[in-house]
């Protein structure tokens, strides 16, 4: 009969020890073909971090601007404009034309999507035109010095 041999114990070598970077957390960084806002909750994030996304995107779309047709740059002009005039519910043509886009981005806008978007923006457009009557006649000279 023969004796078993003895286990031999395997020695693991130890790990290398994993080197101190200064990138920021993985979901800030740029991935190919992939959005840098995807999943980024900006209340959340603290202001190092946000600086650092706003960088990124400002490079990426310097990138795309420089190499863009003028009739396009002229539709980049545009949206820019439509983005600093919205007021959120203030502003219902600029929130509509923003939801739009933000929908079409994220998911693909499709027509019920737009048409429930349509609905939302008639909704608010009616509650603005409304609210505008209202504080006119509330605050007649607030128009008096907005005039002046």
């Amino acid at each position: 009969m023969t004796q078993p041999k003895p286990k031999q114990t395997e020695t693991t070598p130890a790990a290398a020890p994993v080197p101190a970077t200064t990138l920021p957390p993985p979901r800030l960084v740029p991935r190919p073909n992939a959005d840098l806002l995807h999943g980024i909750q900006w209340s959340e994030l603290q202001p190092a971090e946000e600086n650092a996304l706003r960088e990124q995107l400002l490079a990426r779309a310097v990138k795309s601007l420089t190499k863009m047709e003028a009739t396009r740059l002229q539709n980049v002009a545009e949206f820019i404009d439509i983005c600093e005039k919205d007021r959120g519910c203030d502003s219902p043509a600029e929130e509509f034309v923003r939801g739009l886009v933000r929908t079409h981005y994220w998911y693909g806008l499709t027509p019920d999507e737009a048409a429930e978007g349509l609905e939302e923006f008639r909704t608010s457009f009616d509650y603005m035109a409304e609210s505008a009557k209202m504080f006119k006649e509330r605050y007649p000279k607030a128009f008096e010095v907005a005039a002046a």
